[in-house]
């Protein structure tokens, strides 16, 4: 994201004015190339995901007083815009093909939804699970989505997670913990998958059993658990605190299976 600062007022004075432009930057094997959006002036860039070098997919905000995603796609020579519902906010997503983009944000009075991408428009799903609030999305295939977050359990939040299996959204029978903050989910296979929390361990499916595997023991706090595509080894950013500063060192922590 890039600003333009500096306009002057009727009183003669300068204030500090901020419009907004996606800002990406992409690497083609040996350098980082800046790239900005054509007619994207007005919004932000907050993620980014891909299938294939023709179908990347950016998405911010736009600058205005209610979040609301705008949404473009690389097709491999041009940039175009994405349509999306009015006041949807779209937080997480993972693009499989062209037509095939699975989200979880809000949209209008529906506070925790999943959204689907068909290659037309967006249609919403699991608004009923009144209960579950979406914090993590990844796939390994079109029949093989899963949704990550938390449920309630009286007053204590419970790790919860549907599962996508090409036709249909699941609940999946999931570990007791109570949780801090919600999990991030990757999803490797229907019989093998990562979730990880705050609480320090990180939950693996193993066929249909769950297991924890422990982080190693350090100072600091960490988040979610991300595959590498197209392997079996995973990366967890933490912040580590070494000595006795307080201050959080940027780390990554790799798990091999």
């Amino acid at each position: 994201m890039t600003s333009r600062p500096s306009a002057r007022t009727t009183s003669g004075r300068w204030a500090r004015l901020t419009i907004y432009e996606p800002f990406i930057r992409h690497y083609n094997g040996s350098s980082w190339q800046a790239l900005t959006i054509p007619g994207g002036t007005g919004s932000t860039s907050a993620w980014v995901s891909a299938s294939a070098a023709n179908n990347v997919w950016v998405g911010g905000l736009r600058n205005s007083s209610v979040a609301t995603s705008v949404v473009y796609r690389w097709n491999g020579a041009r940039w175009g815009k994405v349509p999306v519902p009015a006041l949807t906010y779209l937080q997480g997503v993972v693009v499989l093909a062209p037509n095939n983009v699975w989200a979880f944000g809000t949209s209008g009075t529906v506070y925790d939804d999943v959204f689907h991408w068909n290659g037309t428009k967006w249609q919403g799903y699991l608004s009923n699970a009144l209960n579950f609030v979406p914090q993590g999305i990844s796939a390994s295939a079109a029949s093989n989505v899963w949704v990550s977050g938390y449920a309630y359990s009286g007053s204590r939040q419970v790790a919860a997670a549907y599962r996508w299996t090409g036709s249909a959204w699941h609940a999946v029978s999931m570990p007791h913990p109570v949780l801090s903050a919600g999990p991030a989910v990757a999803a490797v296979s229907p019989s093998n998958v990562w979730i990880g929390y705050w609480f320090g361990a990180q939950a693996i499916l193993t066929a249909s059993t769950w297991t924890n595997e422990h982080v190693p023991a350090f100072t600091g706090g960490f988040g979610g658990v991300v595959r590498i595509p197209g392997t079996t080894s995973f990366l967890l950013k933490a912040g580590v605190e070494t000595g006795s500063s307080s201050t959080e060192k940027p780390t990554i922590f790799r798990f091999d299976l």
